[in-house]
């Protein structure tokens, strides 16, 4: 039983002690990539990402290349498709520049918006409020104005026939 027991805490412990490694040796790769990261200043990922993309773009300017040389577009064809890509550019940025004076103005017209609600609300508090000295001075101000429009409106009636 002793010998058992002790062939158990063996294995037990080199298991352990397998695990702790492991664990050294990820903590040192970490710290490995870490340091080249510092040093080159970018990740793994973003170098990744830039060999695809290097990658594309070389399949891409062969493809152009070949086209070119086969004689099915002449340099004339490839004249016309940079000058079409500075228009789409010259587009795109006219583009840009009317959607900001859109928002520009979707912002102004929300201004005025939450302008003309705010001073609604304070009218209304101000007619709602317990003051009456002031909400009678709003109502014959309101009264007088609509009664001389009511006149201006039919003196107009009158004289239009």
């Amino acid at each position: 039983l002793n010998v058992e027991e002790k062939r158990r805490q063996t294995e037990m412990c080199s298991k352990i002690c397998k695990r702790i490694l492991n664990r050294a040796v990820r903590n040192a790769w970490a710290q490995w990539m870490y340091c080249v990261e510092q040093s080159f200043g970018c990740t793994l990922e973003q170098v990744k990402a830039l060999r695809d993309q290097n990658a594309r773009l070389r399949r891409d300017n062969e493809r152009f290349v070949r086209l070119v040389d086969s004689g099915e577009w002449g340099r004339g064809r490839v004249e016309e498709l940079s000058e079409a890509g500075r228009l789409l550019r010259d587009e795109r940025k006219q583009l840009e520049d009317l959607i900001r004076s859109i928002k520009d103005e979707k912002d102004g017209f929300v201004k005025d918006a939450e302008l003309q609600a705010r001073e609604a609300r304070a009218l209304k508090d101000r007619l709602v409020s317990g003051n009456f000295v002031q909400r009678n001075k709003l109502n014959v101000r309101g009264g007088s104005a609509f009664n001389s429009m009511q006149r201006v409106l039919k003196q107009d009636l009158i004289d239009s026939g």
